[in-house]
């Protein structure tokens, strides 16, 4: 037995010894290289965003932190990628033997490609507002000797440019609508509202920058008319009320009308039982 201890007991020490050789990060637990890896990434963050190379995981982390960038110019601008590529899967299902058959394999194709380019495009955007805040951060300081009129106005160019990205998209997913693949319909209105969203958001960053007042307008009108489609894809023009156990939707005119027709009938009977 004792010739297995020693044994045993020297293999244990050789291990150990083998662990203190290590370098320091693979003998880290999963959180903790997880965790070195965001700050790893916020040290370069600044020097050269890049949210094609960075996990979901990173990005959403990097954003909750106290750092200038990412912000929400990029968050909007994910935000439209991720629309884009649910109005793209969209497309993806909708290109059926029988979609072939009728015509709508064409639109959902063309459309389809549209938005699966656009969608990566616009992580490259989420790192231009980063670029763009980060020298418009540098304006800021005293010693500051660059163009700042410049900076200024790139600051304000790429929100506005994704307002109008977002609204070319929207009308893109709309024209393609009726032609969706009835059983993804849902996710062709999920790319719309992510990218009804991501204008709005990026809207927001536009105004901190003090635009034009003929820009804000353009901008504004594109905002109305994403509106619109959102308004139709929901039904939201027709005020519905639902009947918790029946199912009946009533809009507003039906529901006053269906009111006076109850009270009339309880008045009525009141009468007549007396």
């Amino acid at each position: 037995m004792q010739p297995l201890k020693r044994r045993v007991s020297s293999l244990i020490a050789a291990a150990a010894v083998h662990a203190r050789s290590l370098p320091p990060r693979l003998s880290l637990s999963r959180t903790q290289r997880t965790m070195n890896k965001v700050i790893d990434r916020r040290r370069s963050l600044d020097a050269s965003p890049d949210a094609r190379r960075t996990t979901m995981f990173d990005y959403v982390t990097d954003l909750t932190a106290k750092t200038p960038t990412p912000g929400g110019g990029g968050a909007a601008a994910v935000a439209a990628g991720l629309g884009c590529a649910a109005g793209a899967m969209a497309c993806a299902y909708s290109q059926r033997k029988k979609d072939k058959e009728s015509g709508a394999a064409v639109v959902a194709a063309s459309t389809g490609a549209l938005l699966a380019n656009a969608a990566a495009r616009e992580l490259d955007a989420a790192d231009a507002d980063a670029k763009a805040y980060l020298a418009l951060q540098a304006t800021w300081k005293k010693d500051f000797a660059g163009d700042k009129e410049k900076a200024q106005a790139k600051a304000l160019e790429v929100p506005a440019s994704l307002v109008d990205r977002c609204a070319r998209h929207v009308a893109a997913l709309d024209a393609f609508y009726a032609h969706c693949n009835p059983n993804i319909v849902s996710d062709a209105k999920v790319g719309i509202h992510l990218l009804a969203g991501a204008a709005r958001a990026a809207f927001a960053t536009v105004l901190v920058n003090d635009p034009p007042p003929t820009v804000r307008r353009d901008l504004e009108t594109k905002l109305r008319a994403i509106a619109k489609v959102e308004a139709r894809i929901l039904g939201a023009s027709r005020t519905v009320v639902s009947a918790p156990r029946r199912g009946i939707g009533l809009d507003a005119r039906e529901l006053v009308v269906l009111t006076a027709a109850v009270a009339g009938a309880f008045f009525v009977g009141r009468r007549t039982r007396r």
